[in-house]
């Protein structure tokens, strides 16, 4: 195991830690560049020539086909570098570079102005947008989307962020119970629709997209559709939500008043995010289906939970001589070996030589080596690696590194000082051990630590998951309409 591999997870039980750590309305902050910006316009994709950007804290797009899009004409003076576009008697004028910005003669500041990329002008969605009676969200949670709607374009069931048209009655009726608790139905829709945008997001599919529904309806294996996955994976973690809240009102934690003000202080940051209360609430509505106030609810739970999580987390005690024992039994995972190696490309990948020539070039520089010329000397003469000229042919890895595998295995077996060639699909390798080396205790001693405290707990808790008094029992009726 790597090092890396062995810095604890801490929370990996939970699925909510960062519930808030998404910015609903405002784009994330410090992002920039070419990333995939989307921009859905009364749910269809708006297609533009240069691509939507991130810039500091707000998505822009190109001038000309934002405003065509939604209807505005638009007016550029090069000689004042002035923009006026208007629709339905909204006047909206700006400046190039400056954020000073005006609706019908009003003044109003930008968080980012718009600017000259390249050859093409573009301003900001959200300010352009909203000022022309427009809704915006945006959606950051990997599906990185700015969805504009008119007043009237989503109707009852519909969703920003692809979730069913389940319509809840009631958030607080019951949906199933654990150990005497209740999960609600609010609290089942959120990790549904959670898993199932994570999911479509995974296989290239928009919330939304036509080829959603046949995509949901698709059997992956045994019958099992990829709807039935998502609900069986949405169950498992409603499942652990519900143990951890169990196990913390049973040991007697609670919030106190710090936790009340963290939570409160994360819940205006998303409203002021969003523009207000009201903005926020929609975009909660539209993407998991539930109210702004049943979101807040779950997460002021999972605060709970975490903090339980780190009271039982530490109270493990581990001792030195079972983290030296836990080192012991990991070392030939924390070995290092550095090799240099001297490479004649194969036929294939040079193009103008044999196989066979390759080959013998490799063995006589083998037989230089042995004879005891500088091996280091030789790699900056005669390797084909590109990497020759930053490394003079030399690599230092484990046992995970990203190589070819007959590389890692000749380094691994090979004794220090030992040379020979090996044949990988780059072609011919002299190589030669340099050394071996092992993590210090001392250097990996805290991450064991972590990784062992983190093992102790989650097996702990996982116990729960399989624990019959702590099933969670379904009401088959609502969990059938997903």
């Amino acid at each position: 195991m790597r090092t890396a591999k062995l810095v604890c997870a801490i929370l990996a039980f939970t699925v909510l830690l960062n519930l808030f750590s998404f910015t609903a309305f405002g784009e994330s902050a410090g992002q920039s560049g070419g990333n995939g910006i989307k921009v859905v316009l009364d749910g269809a994709m708006l297609s533009f020539d240069e691509p939507p950007l991130l810039i500091g804290s707000r998505t822009i797009a190109p001038m000309y086909e934002l405003f065509g899009a939604l209807g505005a004409d638009v007016l550029w003076d090069a000689n004042t570098k002035a923009i006026t576009a208007e629709k339905d008697g909204i006047i909206i004028s700006m400046q190039l570079d400056s954020v000073t910005f005006s609706v019908n003669g009003q003044g109003i500041t930008l968080d980012t102005p718009p600017q000259l990329i390249g050859d093409v002008i573009f301003v900001p969605i959200r300010a352009v947008a909203e000022h022309l009676n427009l809704t915006v969200i945006w959606d950051g949670g990997g599906a990185n989307t700015v969805y504009i709607m008119s007043e009237g374009t989503l109707g009852a069931g519909q969703s920003v962020g692809g979730t069913p048209a389940v319509v809840i009655e009631n958030e607080e009726a019951v949906f199933a119970t654990l150990h005497g608790e209740i999960a609600t139905i609010a609290e089942f829709m959120y990790f549904y629709s959670s898993v199932k945008l994570e999911v479509l997001n995974s296989i290239g599919i928009m919330p939304g997209d036509e080829a959603e529904s046949s995509y949901l309806e698709m059997e992956i294996e045994g019958g099992i559709t990829l709807n039935d996955y998502i609900k069986e994976s949405a169950l498992g973690e409603l499942k652990r939500f519900k143990i951890l809240g169990t196990l913390a009102k049973e040991m007697g934690t609670e919030l106190d008043d710090q936790d009340w003000a963290n939570i409160d202080a994360i819940v205006m940051s998303e409203i002021d995010n969003a523009g207000d209360e009201v903005a926020l609430a929609f975009f909660i509505e539209q993407t998991y289906g539930i109210s702004l106030g049943a979101f807040v609810s779950i997460f002021e739970q999972n605060v709970l939970n975490e903090k339980f999580y780190y009271e039982l987390y530490d109270s493990i005690s581990i001792s030195d001589h079972d983290i030296m024992e836990q080192y012991e039994a990991l070392l030939p995972e924390l070995e290092s070996v550095t090799v240099r190696h001297i490479l004649f490309m194969s036929e294939e990948e040079h193009g103008e030589r044999s196989n066979e020539e390759a080959l013998a070039l490799a063995e006589d520089i083998l037989a230089r080596v042995e004879a005891g010329e500088d091996m280091k000397a030789l790699a900056n003469d005669y390797s084909e690696d590109p990497g020759v000229v930053e490394n003079s042919g030399e690599y230092t890895f484990d046992r995970y590194a990203n190589l070819v595998p007959e590389f890692i295995e000749w380094g691994f077996s090979a004794e220090i000082g030992e040379c020979g060639i090996i044949t990988t699909t780059y072609g011919f390798h002299v190589m030669k051990l340099e050394a071996k080396d092992t993590v210090p205790f001392d250097d990996i001693k805290e991450d064991i630590l972590l990784w062992m405290k983190d093992t102790a707990l989650n097996s702990e808790l996982d116990s729960y998951m399989v624990n019959p008094d702590y099933e969670l029992i379904v009401d088959e009726g609502m969990y059938s309409r997903f």
